[in-house]
């Protein structure tokens, strides 16, 4: 299942995002910023183990570390359904270079990790 705003083939390339193969429950939203900037991707899915270490290294972002990625705000990804309940969040953030930076928040139940992105075209 997709649910999302546009295109998500289209948004995936205007923020060099790629899915795992695996990845389930999609969810996406892509906010266009009012200051001129290329926009804001919000997006969610659920993926294995092996799919969430070939989303990491494709994103290049660093390691998992336990909590939430510093500076991390979720608070517009409550709009469509993210929270953040609990202490078992583990994130991530990538680099400060290049064009697009993210970061990545995951929660692991029932075997199934599920991933939460924010993109943003620095």
């Amino acid at each position: 299942m997709v649910i999302g705003d546009g295109s998500l083939a289209t948004v995936l390339a205007h923020y060099d995002v790629s899915l795992p193969d695996e990845a389930t429950d999609v969810r996406f939203h892509d906010e266009e910023s009012l200051i001129g900037s290329e926009g804001t991707l919000f997006l969610h899915f659920k993926v294995s183990d092996a799919g969430l270490t070939s989303f990491l290294q494709t994103l290049s972002v660093g390691p998992l570390t336990p909590g939430l990625p510093a500076g991390w705000d979720g608070r517009k990804g409550q709009r469509f359904g993210w929270s953040f309940p609990g202490s078992s969040w583990h994130g991530a953030q990538g680099p400060a270079e290049g064009t697009v930076t993210a970061s990545v928040a995951v929660a692991r139940a029932s075997g199934v990790n599920s991933v939460y992105v924010i993109a943003e075209h620095v």
